[in-house]
């Protein structure tokens, strides 16, 4: 859902045109990421209270990501290193509030080797990721931002079939595959709705 909170938003903050195709693109995305985690599935889906809180829990997540991305592509002259510096300084000061709410934290139950791993997930996928992230959205537009963060859950779902032997099925396949097109559509600006209705209009000459 996030991809669409950017593109909304978005939209209203720059004035960005969207356009028919773009929003068709970002929208068989979301279809594909429906169809490659699963989440249809009928028996995850069962109407359970805590499942439900959840999903509100994510929504209200995804508006407040969506933000922070929206907020790192209005600071385009801030250079990306310092922007995940200030976001990191956040995080530290905010952790030691936050931490006993979630979980008990006791730093004499993580080995050496764990200690490793934090370190690597800090550096890596954290800091210099962002790095990246922030350095790039200053210079894409929001439907690009947006069709591009169906990747991320895509990659996810990717490395846990790769490293874990996940078996996907058929329609994660698909998913998966409608999510590449749809990305490849909204970067090189592949006119979907306009070849929908040539396709129509070919067919009804044909007959």
């Amino acid at each position: 859902v996030q991809p669409f909170w950017v593109v909304l938003i978005g939209a209203a903050l720059f004035n960005e045109r969207l356009g028919a195709d773009r929003l068709g693109w970002i929208a068989a995305a979301f279809g594909g990421l429906v169809l490659a985690s699963g989440v249809a599935a009928t028996e995850n889906l069962q109407g359970h209270a805590s499942y439900l809180i959840g999903i509100g829990e994510a929504l209200a997540g995804s508006v407040l990501y969506a933000s922070v991305t929206l907020i790192a592509k209005g600071l385009g002259n801030l250079r990306p290193h310092l922007l995940t510096l200030m976001q990191c300084a956040v995080g530290v000061v905010c952790l030691p509030f936050i931490a006993p709410l979630v979980a008990p934290f006791d730093a004499t139950h993580i080995e050496p080797m764990q200690w490793f791993w934090i370190v690597g997930m800090g550096v890596l996928h954290t800091g210099l990721s962002y790095v990246l992230i922030y350095g790039a959205l200053p210079k894409l537009t929001t439907p690009i931002i947006a069709v591009l963060l169906f990747v991320y859950p895509l990659t996810a779902i990717a490395v846990d079939a790769i490293v874990y032997g996940r078996a996907l099925s058929l329609a994660q396949w698909a998913g998966m595959a409608l999510i590449v097109i749809a990305s490849l559509g909204v970067n090189l600006g592949w006119p979907l709705f306009s070849l929908l209705g040539s396709g129509g209009r070919a067919r009804r000459q044909a007959e």
